[in-house]
């Protein structure tokens, strides 16, 4: 550093050449290659699990060649669309959110100048991970690329890792890649295959369910009206036995009585009641369907548990889903014994509406 002519102007000397300080300035300034990733599944990380990313990766840099982390900088965002800003690894593990609020997402970022043996000058690369626990539509207004990742409301995997590489040497950058998505794929939990059956075909089983019901409402109607056709005929045959004694008064009596069931019961008394009890299974049958795709349907849920309020409010929703098979399998078995008790209450009020 020398001062010219005790002006207030300083410069700075570098002891290299003309065409190493271009590249080196190129390296620094120019646009590099970029890789990006994204890898979804439910996870639960506190943390020593953010520490442990972040010596994965300097090791393994500081392992290959000459480096130099100049930055690493976490970024926390909160539930109530607040964040907090940390400038290195140490204050990170030290911080303590006072604040009751919910840990939702979080962006680790490396920054550093690497020397690589086919180089002359070090280069800069920067290494991103955004971790995120909402659905991508959260933080469009936030990150413009995450668009992309929008996808149905049937997607019931929200959260998310994505892996952002900003390098001049594209090995590197894909072995720095690899070594992230391999860790990655360890944090993801995996899930009980039946319950993610179940939530993938949610929608099938509310349907499946509504069926089976209203089969066995119509089963129990349609016993019910061969029970009046049944009563029809044996006041025919009686009939028929009684025409042997020319009595008039008599025929004319069971023809009246018939006459009345035609025309009283079925239109005013069976046919009501019939009617009534099609519609209601019909109804019964649309709200089982919906309750048993409720049922079936989980949002899988990750956690980041950097605060006392989050790691509350994971238990608590663990706790939640807890018994959502046996939920499940319960509510079923009711909607089953529901159609068959619909059947039974069918054979009782037989002879209250029928005679």
């Amino acid at each position: 550093m020398s001062d010219s002519n005790n002006s207030n102007f300083y410069s700075v000397m570098l002891p290299c050449g003309h065409d190493d300080f271009r590249e080196f300035i190129s390296g620094l300034l120019g646009k590099p290659q970029e890789i990006e990733r994204m890898l979804r599944g439910e996870f639960e990380l506190k943390k020593e699990d953010i520490n442990n990313i972040f010596h994965l990766v300097d090791q393994r840099i500081s392992q290959q060649n000459e480096a130099s982390l100049t930055q690493f900088t976490v970024k926390v965002l909160y539930n109530d669309d607040s964040s907090i800003f940390l400038n290195s690894l140490e204050d990170f593990m030290n911080y303590n959110e006072i604040r009751p609020l919910i840990s939702e997402s979080i962006y680790l970022t490396w920054v550093y100048l690497i020397k690589f043996r086919d180089k002359a000058t070090p280069e800069k690369q920067t290494i991103t991970l955004r971790i995120f626990t909402q659905p991508a539509e959260r933080y469009h207004d936030v990150l413009e690329d995450e668009i992309v990742f929008r996808k149905s409301a049937h997607d019931f995997m929200n959260s998310r890792f994505v892996i952002n590489i900003e390098n001049t040497a594209r090995s590197w950058g894909v072995d720095i890649e690899s070594l992230l998505v391999g860790h990655i794929r360890t944090l993801i939990k995996k899930h009980d295959k039946t319950l993610k059956y179940l939530n993938k075909n949610s929608s099938k089983a509310g349907i499946f369910m509504s069926f089976a019901f209203i089969v066995l409402c119509v089963y129990g109607i349609y016993s019910y009206w061969n029970s009046y056709i049944d009563l029809l005929k044996s006041n025919f045959i009686k009939i028929s036995e009684n025409v042997k004694i020319v009595d008039f008064n008599i025929i004319n009596s069971k023809v009246n009585f018939i006459s009345n069931m035609l025309t009283s019961q079925i239109i005013n008394g069976v046919g009501t009641f019939i009617s009534i009890s099609f519609i209601v299974s019909i109804i019964i049958s649309i709200i089982i369907g919906i309750i048993t795709s409720e049922l079936c349907t989980y949002k899988y849920k990750s956690y980041l548990l950097l605060t006392s309020e989050t790691i509350q409010y994971a238990e608590t929703e663990k706790k939640k889903s807890k018994f959502r098979l046996i939920k499940v399998i319960f509510f079923v078995l009711g909607t089953l014994l529901l159609g068959v008790m619909s059947n039974y209450i069918y054979a009782i009020i037989k002879p209250l509406v029928l005679l």
